[in-house]
């Protein structure tokens, strides 16, 4: 037979000492007009109020059913204890939406029914528009900073500096807590080693291209066509000009600079090459001699005129352009006024013809 006593009187009984012990069996709903305590006296602060009433420092709500047991309360191994002591996920709710999932072995899903990984977000948001994952905020320094951990030392770290104004805020990538090993500014700016790069790339060290595959290409664009290159495949290093002859420059007290599609080569014995359509118009040996037309120089200038034409030398004054050209025809050298031969002088014989006009 169960008796059936009020629950305020079992309160009341249980505040004042009378029963140590309870046992409630409610059909149905129980409802309390104040507050209600558990393990201790009420104080009425708060609604409902559980005590740890046999001093083992274990406080805990249990809810069990055939499969599936959640806890939440506190103890003195774990501190504050919330979840499942089953195989069970845990789902946080709401709207009747589930939100957020902590899997049974330990995986966090924001916005993901099945996360795969420590930390797994997803947002599929709407088509083509901009989703954001997380914000880091800081509205004191400024300087929030995502750190990544080796055991308990730092790895690495992404700092957004904030400090500054529009352009002047820039995103750091560091190797320590203070030192900076990459940065991009607001303005698109980026340097290497560099925290205030004043460049669209700024490196402070080397510049380093693997050659180990085909892909070694550093490209100049005009819009979206590449005007020039320079492409290392191996052995040569090129220059390549697409669009246009351009200059190449070297700048320092004493300028130089090479013009046109022609090419110059410095060759394994140290002498300077100069192409044009594919043959060697010029030569400096390394010995100092210069030819024309030939690879071969036998004097300091060593000029090569071809089938018995053209000029071979010209000198010419710059105040009047009044000029003498030499030519050498089969086995006479020709000596020309401003393109009106003047004397002959003969290979053979070692005579020298003067060359007059009809006049």
């Amino acid at each position: 037979m169960k008796i059936k006593i009020p629950l305020c009187l079992i309160a009341l009984l249980s505040t004042i000492g009378l029963f140590s012990q309870a046992t409630l069996s409610v059909d149905g709903f129980a409802r309390f007009e104040q507050a209600l305590a558990v393990g201790g006296p009420p104080t009425f602060a708060v609604e409902l109020e559980i005590h740890d009433f046999d001093s083992d420092n274990d406080i805990l709500l249990d809810f069990n059913t055939a499969s599936c047991r959640f806890i939440t309360g506190m103890n003195v191994s774990n501190n504050n204890l919330y979840g499942t002591t089953t195989n069970d996920r845990y789902s946080f709710i709401t709207d009747n939406v589930v939100r957020m999932i902590l899997s049974s072995d330990g995986l966090l899903g924001i916005g993901t029914p099945g996360p795969v990984a420590k930390l797994h977000v997803r947002d599929d948001g709407a088509s083509a528009n901009e989703t954001t994952i997380m914000v880091l905020a800081s509205q004191t320094s400024k300087i929030p900073t995502l750190k990544f951990d080796e055991g308990g030392n730092l790895g690495m770290a992404i700092q957004y500096d904030g400090t500054g104004t529009g352009s002047s805020n820039k995103m750091h990538i560091l190797n320590t807590i203070t030192n900076k090993a990459a940065t991009i500014t607001n303005g698109g700016n980026v340097g290497i080693r560099e925290s205030n790069p004043t460049e669209k790339l700024h490196v402070d060290g080397d510049m380093v291209i693997d050659a180990s595959d085909s892909e070694n290409e550093l490209r100049f664009y005009n819009g979206n066509n590449v005007a020039a290159q320079l492409e290392f495949d191996g052995s040569h290093l090129r220059m390549i000009n697409s669009s246009f002859a351009g200059n190449v420059e070297s700048i320092g007290q004493l300028d130089s600079e090479i013009k046109g599609t022609g090419d110059i080569l410095l060759d394994g014995d140290d002498s300077l090459l100069f192409f044009t359509d594919v043959s060697t118009k010029g030569f400096l040996s390394s010995s100092g001699n210069f030819g024309i037309n030939t690879t071969n120089p036998s004097g300091m200038l060593h000029v090569r005129a071809f089938e018995n034409s053209g000029i071979a030398l010209r000198m010419e004054n710059d105040q009047n352009n009044n000029h003498w050209s030499w030519r050498a025809k089969n086995d006479l050298l020709e000596l020309h006024y401003n393109g009106v031969p003047r004397g002959l002088y003969n290979g053979n014989t070692g005579q020298y013809t003067v060359v007059s006009d009809r006049r």
